[in-house]
């Protein structure tokens, strides 16, 4: 099965083409498309909510552990500057209203286990590197290295004791997954690959890697040093995300050669099955503690151009609820 050319999903891999797809560089052709006014769900899905409507587009959406908030970044495309148009927001769910964190220049942002520090990508030195702060704004910006391990350290989370941190980064334009000790020590690569997430275990973590032409999820054994393909076929499969107790795994493809739309699948690859469906472009997902499926979709914006290529002219946040009662 062949994907339409105007269907490539966002795809972490290439940190540079993830600058450039979310606005910096604006094709000349945009074609109107009919987005739907809502993500289409098949009947593995239920309570569909819309979480953020807003002009500046969102993207990747966290929730903490304690289930309370979410953390995500947003793209201001009246900045000229490629990295300063990111920032990271949170809302408290449930609650009207966000609250910038720790302004310009940041991106990726993900949750320590105790729900009150975030750890993400800052990118205002001249190569990017990984940071921490708190939720309350208190504490300011903390490297956790003193300086950046490859060419550009992004896509970081955080292992289940908060003793190490996981992140992608680049050499020679070769993206790569490292993890380091949360006081800046013991750096130590482990293959290739980006968008990496710690299992609940913290003994294993899915990542994404190009295979060919197509990016496929991969799952990495810290015991045995070796990784295991979770997807493959004629499709772009990425943004892999553990459920709480790490049976299932959400992520994002276009293997209905349509649009790219939001899949669940068993933690061992199988029972693929699909979660969104329809005219409007679904990715990003991620697990709440609840088993709830937080994801981006630019179904519903009042834009009504789409850029070409990988990017996101547009996107909200929405949540799902997966049937999982018989899978």
């Amino acid at each position: 099965m062949k994907m339409k050319k105007n269907v490539l999903i966002v795809f972490s891999v290439a940190i540079v083409s993830f600058l450039s797809s979310c606005g910096s560089v604006k094709p000349a052709f945009q074609p109107k498309l009919q987005k739907d006014a809502a993500p289409g769900t098949t009947g593995n899905s239920q309570s569909l909510i819309r979480i953020t409507s807003d002009p500046i587009p969102e993207f990747y959406p966290q929730i903490s552990p304690d289930g309370k908030r979410m953390v995500f970044h947003t793209r201001d495309d009246n900045k000229t500057d490629s990295k300063e148009r990111f920032s990271i927001m949170m809302m408290n769910l449930g609650q009207p209203g966000r609250t910038p964190l720790v302004g310009s220049y940041t991106s990726m942002p993900s949750f320590f286990a105790d729900s009150k520090t975030i750890v993400y990508c800052y990118m205002k030195p001249a190569k990017p590197i990984i940071a921490k702060s708190s939720v309350d704004g208190a504490s300011g910006i903390s490297y956790i290295a003193t300086s950046h391990l490859g060419d550009f350290d992004s896509n970081p989370c955080v292992s289940p004791d908060g003793k190490k941190v996981i992140f992608s980064t680049q050499f020679g334009g070769v993206t790569q997954i490292a993890t380091i000790e949360m006081n800046g020590m013991n750096t130590t690569i482990l293959c290739e690959g980006a968008r990496p997430i710690f299992h609940p275990s913290g003994n294993k973590f899915i990542y994404t890697k190009r295979v060919g032409k197509f990016g496929q999820i991969f799952e990495y054994d810290f015991k045995t040093g070796q990784s295991n393909q979770l997807t493959n076929g004629e499709y772009e499969n990425a943004d892999a995300s553990y459920s709480k107790d790490g049976t299932f795994i959400t992520f994002s493809s276009t293997r209905d050669d349509n649009n790219e739309q939001i899949f669940i699948m068993k933690s061992d690859g199988s029972q693929i099955t699909q979660l969104t469906q329809g005219n409007s472009k679904n990715g990003m997902p991620t697990f709440a503690a609840n088993n709830d499926i937080y994801f981006c979709s630019n179904a519903g914006s009042t834009l009504t151009k789409f850029q070409t290529g990988s990017g996101w002219y547009s996107s909200d946040i929405w949540k799902l609820t997966p049937n999982l009662t018989n899978k």
